[in-house]
């Protein structure tokens, strides 16, 4: 039998903009970015470039959408 072990990959989003709702290391609150990608797991999570403060991962109850 064999075992087969499912890969996380990375699902690629139109831009859309999005607001961190509280800090996030080195990146403030309310600070406005820009949706990048999604990893498909059990938790979904979020990849968001927020310019000069660079790429993060986020949860889904950390970022909100925002008009650019």
């Amino acid at each position: 039998m064999t075992i087969v072990t499912p890969k996380t990959e990375a699902v690629y989003l139109r831009t859309g903009t999005v607001r961190l709702v509280e800090r996030h290391g080195d990146v403030g609150s309310g600070t406005i970015g820009y949706l990048i990608g999604k990893f498909a797991r059990e938790n979904p999570t979020y990849l968001v470039s927020f310019g000069t403060a660079g790429v993060i991962e986020v949860r889904g109850d950390e970022i909100v959408s925002a008009a650019a």
